[in-house]
């Protein structure tokens, strides 16, 4: 049998390989012919709705609203529970500063009198009162590097929220 196909393909196979690649040059051809649909503004006039001649700020829904002012809300409730924390920090920072100035200077008017005594109980009473004051400067120190892990604005702390 002299058979003058390449590969050896049966005609069947080769005649199903031809109709395969007809059909794809035809699908080729007629998407290359195919137009994109054109719109006037007639046709955006016909799918208009009377909501669309509001300004954009009238368009929102009521649901919009409602959501707009949920997150207002949580906003603000984040925002005011910053400003709590840092405010507690501040406070505690400035009792422990008011504190050092008062035993310094229970100190200094303790020296003039030579109560050895009185002046060691309030080197002891100053120290560990420094320690607190930098313990609560570490608080707030935590806090600010929280809230810049997670986002916050620095005026939330300062309790500024413009």
């Amino acid at each position: 049998m002299g058979n003058n196909l390449p590969y050896n393909l049966s005609a069947g196979s080769f005649f199903i390989v031809i109709l395969l690649a007809c059909s794809i040059l035809s699908a080729w051809a007629d998407s290359s012919q195919r137009e994109e649909p054109f719109y006037t503004n007639k046709d955006v006039e016909r799918y208009k709705n009377p909501s669309d001649n509001r300004p954009p700020d009238a368009k929102k829904s009521v649901m919009e609203n409602r959501t707009d002012s949920k997150k207002s809300l949580k906003e603000r409730r984040l925002q005011e529970d910053w400003c709590d924390r840092a405010s507690v920090c501040n406070r505690e920072i400035d009792d422990e500063k008011e504190t050092v100035k008062e035993i310094e200077h229970e100190l200094l008017s303790a020296k003039g009198r030579d109560n050895h005594k009185k002046v060691a109980a309030l080197q002891r009473k100053l120290e560990n009162s420094k320690k607190r004051l930098k313990k609560a400067e570490g608080n707030l120190n935590a806090l600010e590097n929280e809230a810049h892990r997670k986002g916050i604005p620095p005026g939330w702390l300062r309790c500024r929220f413009d």
